[in-house]
């Protein structure tokens, strides 16, 4: 489980080694710059689970390669849950991730961070980690001069931080992976599909 880190850190982390350089963060007009949450499933599902994530988590990647795929087979496409994945990067390397996969085309992003968790070690603890991101960005057809432009596009950064903000106003994000069901219950941490069905059970009444 990947422990919280505070906007602010992550802030400071990135302008201290040149993410955000010259770029000034703040929260002036964050309702007009913010991205829309990516969403799959039956909208109008009783059970709505939201999933705080950070692509060089350990754990949200397990979770992603070993729960997710049933809880999507199972629950999601059936139409029992509509899941909402919300972006939360907790370093640099996972914001310059978030960028890529979010510079794509929106009917990819499912594909994309399933890449990226699944090829997380290669990634994550590579020497030359901004190649290697560049080497999954061409799967998706990014160009070198489109990646460079991507690395260095503190709006986008900015929008991400935004959102981030946003949505930690309503939950307390302790660490990752973090899920909320229905808006007000919380899961956190990798948990079995079992475990997974259990919690929501406990919370809905409902069973998937």
């Amino acid at each position: 489980m990947k422990k919280h880190i505070s906007r602010r850190t992550i802030v400071l982390s990135m302008l201290s080694i040149g993410i955000l350089q010259n770029f000034f963060l703040s929260t002036v007009n964050a309702k007009n710059n913010q991205l829309t949450n990516y969403k799959i499933g039956n909208a109008n599902a009783k059970i709505k689970i939201k999933e705080f994530f950070s692509l060089t988590c350990g754990h949200c990647k397990n979770f992603h390669l070993k729960t997710f795929p049933l809880l999507k087979k199972e629950a999601i496409e059936t139409g029992i849950i509509e899941f909402e994945f919300v972006d939360y990067p907790l370093d640099k390397l996972a914001m310059l991730a978030t960028s890529l996969v979010r510079s794509i085309n929106v009917d990819s992003y499912l594909d994309a961070i399933n890449i990226l968790f699944s090829k997380q070690e290669k990634w994550v603890f590579s020497k030359s980690q901004v190649e290697e991101l560049y080497e999954i960005g061409k799967i998706f057809g990014v160009s070198r001069v489109k990646f460079d432009k991507i690395i260095k596009n503190y709006d986008l950064m900015q929008r991400i931080l935004n959102n981030m903000e946003k949505e930690s106003k309503k939950f307390e994000i302790n660490s990752t992976p973090t899920f909320i069901v229905n808006e007000k219950h919380k899961i956190s941490g990798n948990i079995s599909y079992e475990q997974f069905k259990e919690k929501i059970f406990q919370y809905t009444k409902l069973k998937i």
